[in-house]
C-alpha cells in the first residue's frame, strides 16, 4: 500500500463512519452469505464477547500511515478475536465481506483509484491476519509436540 493510497483509505473512511451501523449490517450479510459458519461472529459495537467492527476499523485506517504499526495493531486484533472459526482459509471471506461493505457505503465515490486504494489496504490486512493465524497454528502444534 503506497502513502497515496493510505491517505485515500483515510479519506474515504469518514464517508463510512456517517453510516457506521448499516456498514455492519451490509459486513454481516456478506459475510453470511460468503462462509456461513461465520454467521456468529459478532461485530456489533458495546458487546464485550463480539469484535467491535467500526472501532477497529477506524483504528486500522488511522494507522494505515505506518504499516509495521498496523501489522501489530491487526496480530492483536487476531490474537484477541480469532477464535476457532477464524482460520486463513476464511481471511479471504472476512476481507470480501469487508470491501463489499466498503463499496457498498460509499456507492458513487467508489471509483477505481479509491478501489485500488481499499483493496491494498485489506490485502495489507487480511495478509496479516493470515501470517498471525498460521504462526499461532504452528506455536499450538510445536506446545502440543512438546507434551
Amino acid at each position: 500500500m503506497t502513502p497515496a493510497q493510505a491517505e485515500i483509505v483515510r479519506r474515504s473512511h469518514f464517508r463510512l463512519m456517517a453510516r457506521a451501523g448499516q456498514l455492519v449490517d451490509v459486513f454481516i450479510t456478506r459475510l453470511r452469505l460468503l462462509d456461513p459458519e461465520l454467521a456468529g461472529l459478532d461485530v456489533r459495537e458495546g458487546d464485550d464477547s463480539g469484535f467491535p467492527l467500526v472501532q477497529w476499523l477506524g483504528a486500522v485506517v488511522a494507522l494505515s500511515k505506518t504499516p509495521p504499526v498496523l501489522q501489530r495493531s491487526v496480530q492483536g486484533m487476531v490474537r484477541r478475536f480469532g477464535g476457532e472459526r477464524v482460520t486463513p482459509a476464511r481471511v479471504g471471506h472476512i476481507a470480501r465481506a469487508l470491501l463489499a461493505s466498503v463499496r457498498t457505503h460509499l456507492g458513487r465515490h467508489w471509483d477505481a483509484e479509491t478501489a485500488d486504494a481499499w483493496n491494498a489496504f485489506v490485502a495489507f490486512v487480511a495478509m496479516s491476519m493470515m501470517l498471525t493465524l498460521t504462526a499461532l497454528a504452528v506455536d499450538a502444534e510445536a506446545q502440543s509436540l512438546a507434551h
